[in-house]
């Protein structure tokens, strides 16, 4: 019997524990793994010591998750810096027993064979490049989806978890009532079941010490008599009666946009700031177990108020004193809770971020208007001008994994875009990333997301490193034909055509579309003979690979027809395409979000369905 203890007792480190005797106990002949709360010298010993730290870390900003791993046999010492850190070190321990976590999900994680516990001994030491390595929740999602990502965030390094409005309710929604596959039949669903939901994910990352990001389009609301959080569908909501707060725009104060929730407000009068200031304290007073609140001063492009009042305000300074003020009362309250206000539409000149009181305080979130995700941020000089504001923290919150990943059909160029882009952020002093993103995404696997996260912990590790990692785990000793075939894909697809950027008639395009049927028929006699391997999780990705052809095909039909100008065909294989995903995604829902595909396929080919 081997004994494991913890030197603080907090759902983390319990959790740590739970988790390092649970998978170890697979893998390990004859020894059990069981807690105690009596120090020893031999044993396991998980423990958190806050002064830990493996690199010099910035006055300005806060400590990078780091751990010390020191293996000898079954003599054991994970340290980190926080709860967290543990359960990071937890499972990078593990992955060093030959634990691979693939995707999102149990039916993802490759089990290694037992091992000798004698002969392993080994030390690690590691620290977070990066502060924030995470997601903001986006899709169609049901609740073992979000847990099952929740989970699988910590395993591969990742620590925060964003929810742009007060709660998930409408992405649950478009999950349980089945919206854009009425074959599925709507389930129950309401206002208190989503709130029964929201208390278990909130339970989960607690229980991981994830930090945790909200809101960002629901501030407005809030302060008008109106809220988003039921759906952002235009007949569900009518302009509230108390609208003379909002933003003057084309001559009326309307909630205007498409998505009903989001606007911008009248910033001369100052009583209109203070209740937008105490919206927001009030909130992070009521929710203290939230890390990062997100606000955005205009949420539509151009919603700048245009009252003549308005027009006269300096926006610079208003923009200060609104940050100021909000730092000022969130110090009263004795609240540590940071703000992150996203960086877009050109609003924030540098001398707001210059005049902050307390720099530690804020977040300057950017958001990249990228013209293409075939190019890297530092290819494209995307960041350049983001330069010499290192005196506040800042962080990337970009989309490559919301829709724009449908164009890479091998999603090996997307992935290799991913990586580039981290390792160009630390030219411009970025102290983190986000991905708006489906959490569905794994068609033909999860290898972009796997990519995001390896490399937010350490972009010095090797692109062709993690391929060989991932595809022997996923697909087993034919990985490489794997790789080489999904890597042909990619170059017959393009994420920038799919997202709308370019002309839309572009005949060599249309003949690379034809193409990658031929592909997907020369591959196919590689696939019959794995669909009955003893491997689970290869069998299970290989299965996926003959989804992934079928869909393929057919959505290259519409995208071939769409590059010729055939609208009609378009229309004809579009249809074609979304009853198949449809008919399948009872069997295949894991890997595709059907609900964010057909979402962006009628706003990519205008289709009415």
């Amino acid at each position: 019997m081997v004994l494991v203890y913890v030197n603080k007792v907090t759902d983390t480190l319990l959790f740590a524990r739970q988790e390092f005797c649970r998978y170890m106990t697979k893998i390990t002949e004859g020894i059990r793994f069981e807690p105690t709360v009596s120090k020893d010298d031999r044993g396991v010993h998980l423990l958190v010591d806050p002064n830990l730290s493996i690199k010099a870390q910035s006055d300005n900003h806060e400590a990078k998750d780091c751990y010390n791993i020191e293996a000898n046999g079954t003599d054991i010492a994970i340290v980190g810096n926080s709860d967290r850190a543990v359960l990071l070190g937890v499972y990078r321990y593990l992955t060093e027993c030959g634990y691979l976590f693939l995707g999102p999900g149990p039916e993802h994680e490759q089990v290694p064979d037992k091992i000798d516990l004698k002969n392993h001994c080994f030390t690690l030491i590691e620290q977070a490049h990066y502060n924030n390595r995470g997601v903001s929740l986006e899709g169609a999602d049901s609740l073992d989806d979000v847990l099952h990502f929740i989970d699988w965030l910590p395993k591969l390094g990742g620590n925060s978890f964003f929810i742009h409005l007060k709660n998930p309710y409408v992405f649950l929604k478009r999950w349980y009532e089945h919206d854009h596959n009425p074959k599925l039949g709507a389930e129950p669903f309401s206002l208190d079941i989503a709130e029964c939901m929201t208390e278990r994910i909130e339970y989960e990352l607690s229980k991981r010490a994830l930090l945790r990001s909200r809101l960002s389009h629901e501030w407005f609301g809030g302060k008008i008599d109106f809220s988003a959080t039921q759906g952002w569908n235009d007949d569900e909501h009518s302009t509230p009666s108390s609208n003379t707060q909002l933003a003057l725009l084309n001559s009326e104060r309307a909630l205007y946009s498409p998505n009903k929730e989001v606007e911008g407000l009248c910033l001369h009068d100052s009583k209109v700031c203070e209740a937008f200031i105490e919206g927001i304290v009030s909130y992070a007073v009521s929710r203290p177990d939230i890390d990062y609140l997100h606000i955005e001063l205009l949420d539509v492009f151009d919603s700048k108020c245009e009252c003549e009042k308005c027009r006269n305000v300096d926006l610079t300074d208003r923009y200060t004193e609104i940050f100021n003020r909000l730092d000022d009362r969130l110090t009263e309250e004795g609240m540590p809770t940071h703000l992150c206000f996203e960086e877009r539409y050109g609003i924030f000149k540098v001398s707001v971020f210059q005049n902050l009181k307390t720099p530690n305080r804020f977040v300057r979130t950017m958001v990249p208007n990228r013209d293409s995700f075939e190019v890297t941020l530092g290819e494209a000089r995307v960041l350049e001008s983001k330069r010499g504001l290192r005196r506040i923290k800042s962080l990337i919150y970009d989309s490559p994994l919301k829709f724009t990943h449908f164009g890479d059909l091998g999603y090996i160029s997307l992935s290799q875009t991913i990586a580039g882009d981290l390792k160009s952020l630390d030219t411009v002093g970025i102290s983190g990333y986000i991905s708006c993103q489906e959490i569905r995404v794994g068609l033909p696997n999860h290898f972009p997301n796997y990519v995001m996260a390896k490399m937010s912990w350490d972009p010095s590790l090797l692109f062709d490193d993690l391929i060989k990692e991932y595809f022997e785990g996923a697909y087993g000793s034919e990985w490489k034909k794997v790789y080489t075939y999904l890597e042909q894909l990619s170059k017959l697809s393009s994420p920038d055509y799919v997202s709308g950027k370019g002309t839309r008639i572009d005949n060599e395009l249309a003949s690379k579309f034809t193409e990658v049927s031929k592909v997907i028929i020369r591959f196919s006699p590689v696939k019959v003979s794995h669909f009955r391997l003893d491997n689970k999780v290869h069998r299970n990705y290989w299965q996926v690979l003959s989804y992934h052809d079928l869909f393929c095909e057919k959505w290259c039909k519409v995208l071939f027809y769409q590059a010729l100008g055939q609208e009609e065909e378009v229309s004809k294989e579009a249809l074609s395409l979304i009853r198949f995903i449809r008919d399948n995604e009872k069997d295949y829902r894991s890997y595709l979000d059907v609900y964010s595909f057909i979402e962006g396929i009628t706003a990519y080919t205008g289709l009415k369905i």
